[in-house]
This record gives C-alpha cells, structure tokens and sequence, in this order.
C-alpha cells in the first residue's frame, strides 16, 4: 500500500481561489527528496566546520595583540594595578619566578607586547601546553598549528631561531614528538632571560608595580671606540688624506656618553647640519644660524626617510647602543660603504674585515642570522663578491625594521627630540 505526503507550503491569499494550496507526493518520491534533503545538510555541516577551522586559525594569527595590530602610538590597557608591590618585587629574584608566577607571565607578555616581541612568550607557553598533550591526534594538531604560526618563513609570528633548529623542526613535523620543539623553546626562553628580562626590570610597568624610580642610564665598556663617517670621510681615510667633514659632524660614539649626552649630540646635529674646518670661522657660524632645523616627524614615516637623515642615523645608532644592539646598524653601514669599493684588493681586505667584526662565530660584533647565511659567507670570503654580505644586510634590514625601529618611536630620545 503506498503512503501519501501532503506538504502545506505558506498560504498566499493574494492567489486566486482555483489554485491548489498542497502538494501530494508518493512513497518513492518522499524518500528520494528526504535524501537529498539530508545530503544537503551533510555538505552544509562540512562546509561550516571548514569555516570554522580556518575564523580559529585566523583569530590565532591576527590576535589584536601582534604585530600588525600594534603601533607605537597604541597603548596596551593595563591590567595589573590589583598586583601587590611586594609580589612584584618577588619577581625581580630570577626569570624563573617571574614565569611562575600567571600575574608575573601577564605582565612580561604586557611589556614584550610594548615592544613588539610577544611572539616569544605566546611560543613559549604554547610549547608549555603542547609537552603536557597526551593524544597523539592532539600533539599531531597542535604540532602544525604551532609550525604555521610561529616556526615557517613568514609565519605571522615568526620566532627568531637559527636555520638548524628550524630544520630539524620542519623534518619532524609529519610525525610529531613531545620533544619536537624542545630546542626552539630553549633558545626563545634564553633570548628573553638574556635580552627581555633586565629590560622589563627597568621598564616604567613594572616599576609601577613595584612603586620605584627608574635607575641611572646604563652605560657599558668598551675597549675601543667606533666612528661613524660619512662617504667623504671614508674616501678620505682610504686615500691617507686629511678628511673634512662635508654635512655632518663624525659622529663618534664612544661607551662613556650617557643618555643626556647623546640627547644633546643629537639636537647638535638637528640644529646645524653642517660643519666647517674650524669653530672659530664666523661666516660657518652665520650660516649654521640661518640653516633651517630637521623636521624629525618625518622619520616615524618609514625607516628608509630615518637611515637618509645623518641626524636620524645618529639619534637611531644611539637608541640601539642603549639596547646593547649596536651591532646592526654598524653592520649595515660597512655593508653600504663594501659595495662602493671597486679594487679588487681592497675588497678583498674589507670583506674578511666586515666577516671577522660581524659574521664568524664568537665575533666581537656577531650579528644574528641564520646559520645556512652565516656558513655561504664563510665559503666565499676567501675570493668575495660585492654581493657576498646581501642577504645578511637584508635580514639584519628586516630585524632592524621589524623589532628596533618601532621601540625607537617610542624611546625617550625621539620623544625628547619631537617636543624640541
């Protein structure tokens, strides 16, 4: 005997009185409508669950904590005002009580935020979470999301590892282990005791927490003093002439300035632009008078209109020695001065200067790339090309753009410099 449907759509009482206002459908065609119906749904269901993986994955790498939701003029709202000053000061004992503690970690992740660094301690707690996964499905899950997010070239929150360890990271990641990101973990943790950590101990969040003054300019010792010139001066020097300074006065930097000192050597260069072979030449002085002030607003436009000011390359250089990261930017500059040589000789000479200064292990300058740049440097400098430091100077570019350019609009020299 075979069943009938009768499907009541919505009554349209605009239609005339003739027209039928049901459906009758048999037995077969019930059941064949029934599973297309249900085939629909399954592909629907499929199609949101792929949607919300990726609004998951996608709320992960643009939290509105990274880098590209973050600029200098934002301020991170504080949360830590209900903290007593006597468990702040607790954390100032070592790193590891400062982690310990989840005020403590809020905190530092606050402060590495300020600085465009919180990539750091979001990997490390992620490594945290990931060695306490049990299911292997989890840990597989887990293991790439990590991967995508924070290991892989250009991940949204790329960590700053060397090429071995990343390496060794992208051969295990198919099948994943507990102890998969261990040696990543262990250099980032080292990273932010070493660099971070006495950073945030002198940062204004924390001394508020702990209601003390800011201490004394740091300052560290040298046993030599190093000079920035300009291409002038440099041509010069390569030729056993006596250099004259052209726009900018040299600008040396030597480990006994304090802060107030640059401060001022800065609106030195601001205001006059230029120098002549003697301070007692009037008309030098007249016309350093009538020389109009750099306006350094335009320098928080790009890093390129910075580095192109001699007084913004020198406010900028004493920003990064403040950092103990001077490295970079002298890096850079030797780099810039290698591709203008054109004897053979002399380039040869130069290169394994920059190499020894900079790039070979335990270097007195070492800058930090990769391992795989370090050793193509070290293969060619016995017969070096004009190119032979490019991609170390584009990375130490990046570095300097991504991480100390924008701490530098918010340091207290170009503040000081703005309101000048």
């Amino acid at each position: 005997m075979e069943t009938f449907v009768f499907l009541f759509p919505q009554f349209n009482f605009s239609a005339p009185k003739e027209e039928v206002y049901f459906k009758m459908l048999g037995e077969t065609v019930w059941r064949a409508t029934r599973m297309k119906d249900s085939q629909s749904r399954n592909k629907d269901k499929e199609k949101d669950k792929d949607k919300d993986k990726k609004y998951r994955l996608s709320l992960l790498m643009t939290r509105s904590g990274s880098h590209e939701n973050v600029s200098p003029e934002k301020k991170v709202p504080s949360k830590t005002n209900h903290i007593p000053p006597e468990v702040a000061l607790k954390w100032s004992d070592s790193f590891e009580d400062l982690l310990a503690h989840p005020d403590g970690v809020e905190t530092f992740t606050q402060f590495l935020r300020s600085e465009f660094s919180e990539e750091n301690i979001e990997f490390w707690l992620a490594c945290e979470d990931y060695k306490s996964t049990t299911s292997s499905a989890n840990l597989q899950c887990k293991a790439k999301q990590m991967y995508a997010v924070f290991i892989d070239t250009e991940a949204p929150k790329e960590i700053n590892i060397d090429h071995s360890t990343k390496q060794d990271i992208q051969k295990n990641i198919a099948q994943p282990t507990a102890s998969c990101f261990d040696s990543a973990q262990t250099k980032i943790y080292t990273l932010m005791k070493k660099d971070c950590y006495p950073r945030f101990l002198t940062s204004d969040i924390y001394l508020s927490l702990t209601k003390r003054k800011a201490p004394p300019a740091m300052t560290r010792r040298r046993s030599r003093s190093f000079v920035f010139s300009d291409p002038l001066v440099t041509a010069a020097r390569r030729a056993k002439k006596p250099a004259v300074c052209r726009d900018t006065p040299r600008l040396k930097l030597e480990a006994s300035d304090s802060w107030n000192e640059a401060l001022g050597s800065c609106k030195e260069v601001l205001g006059t632009q230029g120098c002549g072979e003697s301070e007692n030449d009037s008309g030098t002085e007249r016309q350093r008078q009538h020389e109009p002030v750099e306006d350094v607003t335009v320098w928080s436009e790009s890093i390129e209109k910075l580095l192109e000011s001699p007084a913004g390359m020198h406010a900028f250089t004493e920003f990064l020695k403040s950092e103990y990261s001077e490295e970079n930017i002298l890096f850079w500059l030797a780099c810039q001065e290698y591709k203008k040589i054109t004897c053979r000789t002399e380039m040869t000479c130069e290169a394994n200067r920059i190499y020894s200064e900079f790039v070979q292990t335990e270097a007195p300058r070492q800058i930090n790339i990769d391992c795989k740049t370090r050793a193509t440097i070290s293969k060619n400098i016995t017969d070096p090309e004009l190119v032979i430091f490019d991609m170390a100077q584009a990375q130490i570019y990046r570095l300097m753009t991504r991480d100390s350019y924008p701490r530098f609009l918010k340091s207290d020299i170009y503040q000081a410099l703005l309101q000048k």
